[in-house]
């Protein structure tokens, strides 16, 4: 077992004592006016404050006396996840047990009994519609009946089998009088496959042999053959110890837990996955609402095949449990721990986010996988050398990487209030970044906005956007202006004619051979900016701009291109789409493709609740260099670095295909 594997078992265990399901369940009491009976019944409930998918119902005969010893059991079951949730309708005895619960009179020994008839018809018409008017997610019912109450229970199943799915009778009655039990069941002409579970003690008195008698008519006479029957003499327990025991075991065998999880198993390891889905599939039907998916058994089924070096299976297996157990956050927190120990970063962080999406862990575990995210992210560091008090909105490299522009101003973000933007130059001695101060084509213009520097892949053209006006524009918006890099000096810069337009552009980049893509407000967009490429032409001009074809422009505001020399995958910042971690702007990879661009993938190794932005690649160095910002009002928007091979994992996807 390696040391990572183990550390994971250790942090898992660590926090298994807390994995149980809290129980936000409640407890009430209510009066039944009964007109079947001529009096008021008192009825105690345990349920759920939540609604569930589907719930068990277990109607509680002598609830005065068993009561709390049920609701307890159930309570612990569920809240271990050994059983579906369940609610707990309790019917008070009332000092009338001996009237409900028998079947015939019996003046003699039992004055006042046989009232049995008529008490089912209250249960019947009277108590089960209203619980199932209050509670419309009951799905199963069963009855217990302890003593008199199994009896009842055994009568019930007699009479009318399909008020009930299951039936317990503990420590039964059966040797009522004239052997009554032992007439004629109607159990042969139900649809379902009802569940008998009979018990009594070693030490039961005469409950002990009638049991016995009792099952074994039930397999003679072939009417267990439409139930699946359970019976049982407990060793060593009397009339009342035989109770808590035989609840517990009826509990077992509705809710076989561990037969199922082997099936599960044994079907995997003999089929592989396709083998084990038909198996959950026969679980499902042959036990519907009993059923419980074995989540804990396949998420330590998938860390094992990991253990063996079948990762891929491992994560195809936890991908289809978390279609199966779509509001539980452990299968997405499983693959983010196998991801992250095959490095690769990218799927892990979109794994343990998907599971704090979920939700619904415990604030520890989710403390665990909030390390986990940081730890992932801790690869991305502020480029101290660059990053001020100021706003830096940009920054670019010429291709030795031993010069640097960076581009900020101080004050608000985009307030046209703020003195002006401008680019200030860098230079790089003995791994040390130094300030030379403004570059040689924002010096000229003081009074205007410089911003999003970028250098062409040769380092022979440097192109910014400004607010300076010409050929007579009177406004300031902001247009994309161009340097070349002659002699050993940048030219003076003149606008890029043939891209501008009356809107707005920004972004300006460059692929290896100088088409031009940049980001623009202007008619024909789809959304409040939008992607263009103008094409180099041989003569070294433009052609007019194309919007980007594909899935990468939406109706979201779509900014801050970076390109790849190839031209075969992007980067950018956009704002306002589905599943953004900020309302101001994240960072998105999109590839290339036959009819377009790629639907865009969310970076999220980078991305922060605040604005992240304006991305550059440095192909010599492998390194991606781009803005970070926790809010738009925030005045210290920074310059951060990280390996390229944060978006590695989405390039070499992008190659598989």
């Amino acid at each position: 077992m390696n040391k990572t594997f183990l550390t994971f078992l250790m942090v898992f265990g660590q926090v298994i004592n807390i994995l149980a399901q809290e129980l936000d369940y409640d407890t009430k009491e209510m009066e039944i006016e009964s007109a079947i009976l001529m009096e008021n019944r008192k009825i105690q409930f345990y349920y759920p404050k939540e609604k569930s998918d589907a719930m068990v119902a277990f109607y509680v005969l002598d609830g005065n006396w068993n009561h709390d010893l049920v609701k307890g059991t159930i309570g612990h079951w569920v809240k271990w996840d050994l059983m579906p949730k369940a609610v707990v309708v309790s019917i008070d005895n009332m000092g009338k047990r001996t009237r409900d619960l028998t079947p015939t009179k019996d003046d003699e020994r039992f004055p006042g009994s046989g009232g049995a008839n008529l008490f089912l018809q209250f249960i019947a018409e009277e108590l089960q519609p209203k619980i199932e008017a209050e509670f419309e997610n009951v799905q199963y019912k069963v009855i217990v009946g302890h003593s008199f109450g199994g009896l009842f229970s055994l009568f019930t199943l007699k009479k009318q089998p399909d008020l009930f799915d299951g039936y317990i009778a503990i420590s039964p009655s059966i040797w009522w009088k004239d052997k009554y039990m032992y007439g004629d069941f109607n159990t042969s002409e139900s649809d379902k496959n009802l569940f008998v579970h009979i018990t009594a003690g070693t030490d039961d008195r005469g409950n002990t042999q009638a049991s016995k008698d009792f099952v074994a008519w039930l397999k003679k006479e072939g009417i267990s053959n439409s139930m699946e029957l359970h019976s049982n003499i407990v060793d060593g327990e009397d009339h009342f110890s035989n109770v808590p025991i035989s609840l517990h075991s009826a509990l077992k065998l509705l809710f076989p837990k561990q037969k199922w999880n082997s099936e599960v198993i044994s079907g995997y390891n003999t089929g592989g996955f396709t083998e084990m889905k038909k198996g959950v599939d026969k679980l499902k039907q042959d036990y519907g609402v009993r059923f419980l998916f074995p989540l804990d058994t396949l998420l330590s089924k998938a860390l094992t095949l990991h253990q063996e070096g079948k990762s891929n299976e491992a994560t195809v297996l936890l991908d289809w449990v978390q279609t199966q157990q779509e509001s539980n956050y452990q299968p997405s927190y499983y693959s983010g721990y196998i991801f992250k120990s095959l490095k690769d970063n990218h799927r892990a962080m979109e794994s343990y986010r998907n599971a704090l999406r979920i939700g619904g862990m415990p604030d520890r575990m989710k403390t665990v996988i909030e390390r986990e995210i940081n730890q992932l992210q801790s690869s991305v560091k502020k480029a101290a050398n660059f990053s001020t008090q100021q706003v830096e909105t940009s920054i670019a490299f010429e291709p030795n990487e031993t010069i640097a522009y960076v581009s900020r101003h101080v004050g608000k973000w985009g307030s046209r209030e703020n003195p002006p933007s401008k680019i200030y130059k860098y230079r790089s001695k003995n791994d040390v970044w130094k300030l030379e101060g403004l570059t040689s084509f924002s010096l000229e213009h003081t009074q205007d906005s410089d911003s999003d520097i970028f250098i062409s892949y040769d380092g022979r053209e440097a192109f910014f956007v400004s607010t300076r006006t010409y050929d007579g524009k009177e406004d300031a918006n902001p247009d994309i202006w161009k340097s070349t890099f002659q002699a050993g000096i940048w030219s003076k810069p003149e606008p890029v004619r043939e891209v501008n337009s009356l809107g707005y552009e920004a972004s300006p980049v460059t692929d290896a051979i100088g088409n031009l893509y940049f980001s623009s407000i202007r008619d024909g967009g789809k959304g409040l900016g939008d992607f263009y490429v103008a094409k180099r032409n041989p003569d070294g001009s433009y052609s007019t701009p194309e919007l980007l074809k594909g899935e990468v422009n939406g109706t979201s505001g779509e900014w801050n291109l970076m390109v790849s020399p190839k031209a075969d995958w992007i980067l950018f910042e956009s704002s306002g789409r589905e599943g953004a971690l900020s309302g101001y702007g994240d960072l998105y990879f999109s590839k290339k493709e036959d009819k377009g661009w790629s639907k865009p993938e969310h970076v999220r190794e980078l991305n922060t609740t605040g604005s992240d932005l304006n991305i550059r690649y440095l192909p010599n160095s492998k390194r991606l260099f781009f803005i970070s910002s926790e809010q738009l009002e925030n005045i210290d928007a920074d310059v951060y670095q990280v390996d390229f091979e944060v978006i590695e994992p989405y390039i070499n996807k992008m190659k598989k295909k």
